[in-house]
């Protein structure tokens, strides 16, 4: 059974809002899903439609452990590619990472059961080198896998161990 357009990537979602609130539950972090701005027609009183306001920014935003985190979720059969990426999306990670926080994408591989970490930087690094999408394998050259967990279904605290390390630094502020 194929699943509704609105539903890919939900099971994902589904799981990640598990392992947060285990997190939040454990005083680790605390990150929320950022929902998209709807607008909302009323006639008569009541809803009669609704569509996306604006473009959202990510799917996740929160703290943990100090660290400012932006995320977002993306699922793929086969390769994680740049063109489902807005270009907003990329620009706002870019700049989480710039001042300091850590920004990325969480990828499922769906045909590998197989879920990583891939730091925007690197995708934004290997897009302006003209590669369109990457594999499973590379993912994991630029970024970490996301290991299972105990009492969570997956580890995300592991991945931002391994990541934290190799955060960029904060910018000095320019002098004049």
């Amino acid at each position: 059974m194929a699943v509704p357009h609105a539903r890919r990537g939900r099971a994902l979602e589904d799981l990640v809002e598990l392992v947060l609130s285990v997190y939040e539950a454990r005083g680790a972090a605390l990150v929320r899903r950022v929902p998209d701005p709807w607008k909302v027609v009323r006639r008569s009183g009541k809803a009669a439609e609704a569509y996306p306001a604006k473009k959202g920014l990510v799917d996740y935003l929160g703290v943990w452990r100090g660290l400012a985190l932006a995320f977002d979720c993306k699922e793929t059969a086969g390769r994680f590619e740049f063109g489902k990426i807005p270009e907003h999306q990329l620009q706002f990670l870019s700049g989480w990472e710039h001042c300091g926080g850590l920004a990325g994408f969480l990828v499922w591989f769906s045909r590998r059961r197989l879920l990583v970490w891939v730091p925007a930087g690197a995708c934004l690094r290997a897009r302006a080198a003209g590669v369109r999408s990457m594999s499973a394998e590379e993912c994991l050259e630029a970024g970490v896998e996301v290991p299972p967990g105990v009492g969570v279904p997956f580890d995300l605290e592991a991945a931002w161990r391994c990541l934290e390390k190799g955060r960029p630094q904060i910018p000095e502020p320019p002098r004049g």
